[in-house]
């Protein structure tokens, strides 16, 4: 069986990907000892959707991977750009790769490592960014699958009336919970927005992917983004 993998930076990604893998028409299934974690297989091929825990270690699970026993032919790494442009978003990862005396080569999008040990591994890089990003409640430009979603929604909800009274609600709660946190950015907006939406949720991604009005929104632009991209054709190949 080829073995592929998609390293997360944490549980909102698997949770928001999960959702969206269903969408594409594969099934998945948890992985054994792994809270959160799961796998698609189908035609011959599995690929396991792994959680790094966290941005700056998105290199190390890389790596880890890598030296499994199982160890995947094609590797696609998930990752928020943050502040950076398109051309330096990727350089923590190489970084982190270099710190591990791994020689690293680019071409056309695709990263080559060779670990010390000389075992190869072929890397897509898959940035939470889109075309269809918003501007939300005085947020800086910063690129992130919080992002992603929120610009979803308030783009979906404008032509939907009763969408819109809903989000007039979890807009106004975001904003008026921000104006005493002098912290503003996208990931507590997010939460935020989330609680407001479906308080009770295990997992705000989870619940706003699940939701009966924005859900759709939020699949939709996540299916828009580049890693979206990256991970459709990851699945079709």
């Amino acid at each position: 069986m080829i073995e592929r993998a998609c390293i997360v930076e944490g549980p909102d990604d698997l949770a928001v990907l999960r959702e969206y893998v269903r969408t594409l028409g594969h099934d998945h299934r948890p992985i054994k000892g792994a809270p959160r974690e799961f796998e698609v297989v189908a035609s011959g091929w599995r690929t396991r959707f792994l959680n790094a825990q966290g941005k700056e270690k998105l290199a190390q699970r890389s790596l880890d991977a890598a030296t499994a026993s199982q160890r995947p032919e094609n590797l696609v790494v998930c990752f928020d750009p943050d502040g950076k442009d398109t051309q330096h978003e990727f350089e923590f990862f190489l970084d982190g790769l270099r710190a591990e005396e791994c020689h690293v080569t680019i071409n056309s999008g695709h990263v080559t490592a060779t670990t010390k040990r000389k075992q190869r591994l072929v890397i897509q890089p898959a940035p939470w960014r889109s075309a269809t990003e918003e501007s939300f409640d005085g947020l800086d430009a910063t690129r992130n699958l919080e992002r992603i979603l929120i610009s979803g929604i308030l783009t979906g909800c404008r032509s939907e009336p009763d969408c819109e009274v809903l989000l007039a609600a979890a807009t106004k709660a975001t904003e008026v919970i921000h104006s005493a946190i002098p912290k503003h950015d996208w990931k507590r907006a997010f939460r935020i927005f989330g609680a407001a939406i479906k308080p009770d949720a295990e997992s705000f991604a989870e619940g706003l992917m699940q939701h009966s009005t924005f859900g759709k929104h939020a699949r939709r632009a996540v299916e828009q983004s580049e890693a979206g991209r990256v991970i459709r054709e990851l699945l079709s190949t």
